[in-house]
């Protein structure tokens, strides 16, 4: 990851992201993302981050992000 605030999970800004939750477009903790697997993928649809996630995914990520995600559920 390389723009804060997409270095720090969305949920207890922990800097140590480990998955990405696709619809919401956010970056998680592993902690954070356990939680998240309990909603279901109807509500967060998550992929690990590792050196094999499609690129352009992860640019799609990117675009959305923790602050868009943040910006919009204020």
């Amino acid at each position: 990851m390389d723009l804060y605030p997409n270095t720090i999970c969305v949920d207890c800004y922990s800097d140590k992201i480990k998955y990405a939750s696709i619809n919401n477009s956010v970056f998680l903790c592993f902690d954070c993302a356990k939680e998240h697997f309990k909603l279901g993928n109807d509500i967060s649809f998550l992929v690990k981050l590792d050196k094999n996630i499609d690129q352009g995914l992860l640019l799609f990520i990117k675009r959305g992000g923790n602050d868009r995600f943040d910006r919009s559920h204020q």
